[in-house]
C-alpha cells in the first residue's frame, strides 16, 4: 500500500492519490498534502491527459521554455545581433481557468438538460395525479349512483312482491266463487245457461249464477260458472 510522500500515512480508496509526473511520488489529492486548490483537484479528476508535479520538482526545474535561434551561416547584420533565445512565461492560474471552463460547461449543459427533464417529468405527473383525482371523483359518483339504483331496485321487488300477494288472494277469491262442471257434451246451437239450470234444479243448488261460458273444448268440455 502506497504512503504520502507528505504525511506519510496511507493512501487509500477513500483518500485519494496524485502521483508527480517527474519524481513519481505519491501525496494525498487534498490541499494540505498536494497544495492544490478544489477547482484544481477537479481538474484533475475530470481530464486524464492532465500531468501533476509536486514543488520540489518545480522548484528544480525551469519556469521557463527557451527557444534557440542558431545564427546563419553568413550572419543577419540587417536585423542586429542574433536571436539566441526567447523566453515564454507559463501562467498556470490561466490555464486552469481554461482547464476549469472546459470542464464545467459541459457539466452545466448536461444540469441545464437534465432540469428540463426534471421539469417535463414533473408537469407530467402533474397531469396524471389530475386525472387519477378525476377518476377517483368519477368512481365516487359511480358508487353512489349504484347504491341509490341498490336501493331503487329494493323497493320495486318489495313492491312487485306486495303486488303477487294481492293478486294471489285476488284470484282466490275468484276461485272460491267458479264452480267447474266438466264432461258436458257439446252440442250445435245449446243453450249452457239452460244445460247448466237443470244441473242447478237437479242437484237442488240455490246460489245466484252469474256468469256461465264454456271452456276446454278441445280437453275436458268443461263448463265454468260464476256465483
Amino acid at each position: 500500500m502506497s504512503k504520502c510522500e507528505k504525511c506519510n500515512k496511507n493512501i487509500t480508496k477513500t483518500r485519494h492519490g496524485v502521483e508527480c509526473q517527474r519524481c513519481e511520488k505519491m501525496v494525498h489529492l487534498n490541499t494540505e498534502c498536494s497544495g492544490l486548490t478544489i477547482k484544481e483537484r477537479n481538474a484533475l479528476r475530470a481530464n486524464d491527459n492532465l500531468d501533476w508535479s509536486c514543488s520540489e520538482c518545480k522548484n528544480i526545474s525551469s519556469r521557463r521554455t527557451s527557444i534557440v535561434i542558431p545564427d546563419d551561416e553568413d550572419g543577419d547584420e540587417a536585423f542586429g545581433s542574433p536571436i539566441t533565445s526567447a523566453s515564454v512565461p507559463l501562467d498556470g492560474k490561466k490555464l486552469m481557468l481554461e482547464i476549469t471552463t472546459k470542464v464545467e460547461n459541459p457539466i452545466q449543459r448536461q444540469l441545464g438538460q437534465f432540469a428540463e427533464s426534471l421539469e417535463f417529468n414533473s408537469r407530467k405527473l402533474d397531469d396524471i395525479l389530475e386525472i387519477i383525482d378525476a377518476f377517483k371523483t368519477t368512481v365516487k359518483e359511480i358508487k353512489k349512483k349504484n347504491i341509490e339504483l341498490s336501493n331503487q331496485n329494493k323497493n320495486l321487488e318489495f313492491r312487485l312482491s306486495a303486488l303477487e300477494q294481492r293478486l294471489q288472494v285476488h284470484e282466490q277469491q275468484q276461485h272460491s266463487k267458479t264452480i267447474d262442471i266438466f264432461n258436458i257434451p257439446f252440442t250445435d246451437n245449446e243453450d249452457i245457461s239452460k244445460v247448466v239450470q237443470k244441473i242447478q234444479q237437479t242437484l237442488g243448488l240455490t246460489e245466484n249464477i252469474v256468469e256461465v261460458k264454456r271452456s276446454g273444448y278441445n280437453k275436458n268440455n268443461s263448463v265454468k260458472l260464476r256465483v
